[in-house]
């Protein structure tokens, strides 16, 4: 694993691409309908995507996963600093142009209101839901503000997550999915190497760190399930789940919640933090909303380890820079990340300013 927190940098939008492609293919089938159909997946799959179907089988691309996570990147790193009405748009512009990658139609409404600029950008999140969305679309695009704002205390990191994603996301619940998943990149980031990680440690750091009733729980039943693992704590024998005991235990199998979808990526890193492959592989065949939890996991995975160990089959097949693709492509994620290494954030930029 790398040490260059520019590495590391790199590794993470990496591997949240590589995460996002990898499940972009079997998004929204079950576990054993992976298997039934795929074997283990190992690779990107030939498959249309999720909210697009019409436009028939894709490959070796993106999902809204990675276009909302680069809309973001871009505007820190043109603003140097968060600016939340620039990214807003900046998520309205990635959305409105280049690919087409299958956003929900709760986003889509969002990103009009904001283009529309007819009501307060941070009431836009409450066109679909009048208590905001408690989905992972926070979560999903959160890498850029941790990486940013690795130094930042709690509240700060709270905030800059918070008003990073307030045009989209304002239920407590959707907040502190993409704060948790934020705290645990940047766990991850300042581990020194491989032994540093500590995965009852990181688990208990998040769930001190989470905001909500909710994620507390969530957070519990990994610390138990660990625990019963290994015979750590109360357990008095060691007891295995498979992957989706785990997730059916957490919530919905889709994980569409905020509090169920990053749940699932820290289980997966704390039981295979080591393998860094065969943590996006368990990602991907856990089924569900299969691409945003390889996503995040990408996310922490590319933190911890850095992108050197990155396989050629995968790298090589991460979306390149087009002009279909407005020069979106692995090459600009390289670029964003690092420009985001260089920055050391820890306050809330005024867009006036």
């Amino acid at each position: 694993m790398s040490t260059s927190i520019e590495d590391r940098c790199i590794g993470s939008l990496l591997c949240h691409m590589i995460g996002d492609q990898l499940g972009a293919g079997v998004e929204g089938r079950s576990s054993g309908r992976i298997k039934h159909d795929h074997g283990v997946v190992r690779d990107d799959i030939e498959a249309p995507h999720m909210g697009i179907p019409e436009l028939g089988p894709r490959i070796h691309m993106y999902t809204d996963d990675t276009n909302s996570m680069l809309a973001l990147a871009s505007s820190l790193v043109l603003n140097s600093g968060l600016k939340p009405i620039h990214a807003a748009r900046s998520y309205a512009i990635f959305w409105s142009t280049g690919i087409k990658r299958g956003y929900p139609d709760s986003a889509q409404e969002s990103m009009r209101c904001v283009l529309e600029g007819k009501t307060n950008y941070q009431e836009c999140g409450r066109i679909a839901f009048p208590d905001g969305s408690f989905a992972n679309g926070g979560a999903m695009r959160i890498v850029p503000v941790a990486l940013a704002f690795r130094h930042a205390s709690d509240d700060q990191l709270y905030e800059a997550v918070r008003m990073a994603i307030i045009s989209s996301h304002v239920h407590p619940e959707g907040i502190d999915g993409a704060f948790v998943l934020a705290k645990a990149i940047i766990f991850a980031l300042h581990c020194q190497s491989v032994n540093d990680f500590n995965p009852l440690e990181f688990l208990t750091v998040l769930q001190s760190t989470a905001r909500t009733e909710g994620m507390q729980k969530q957070i519990q039943k990994l610390i138990s399930f660990y625990n019963e693992q290994n015979g750590l704590g109360n357990a008095s024998s060691k007891k295995h789940r498979t992957d989706v005991d785990v997730v059916r235990a957490l919530g919905n199998t889709f994980q569409i919640k905020a509090i169920e979808a990053v749940p699932c990526a820290l289980w997966i890193i704390c039981v295979s933090y080591r393998e860094p492959e065969e943590c996006l592989i368990r990602g991907v065949n856990m089924g569900g909303d299969t691409d945003t939890v390889a996503a995040m996991i990408g996310d922490i995975i590319g933190a911890l380890h850095g992108r050197e160990w990155i396989p050629t089959r995968w790298y090589d097949h991460i979306e390149p820079n087009s002009e279909e693709n407005m020069g979106r492509g692995r090459d600009y994620a390289i670029d964003l990340a690092k420009k985001l290494a260089t920055m050391d954030l820890n306050s809330v930029l005024d867009d006036n300013e």
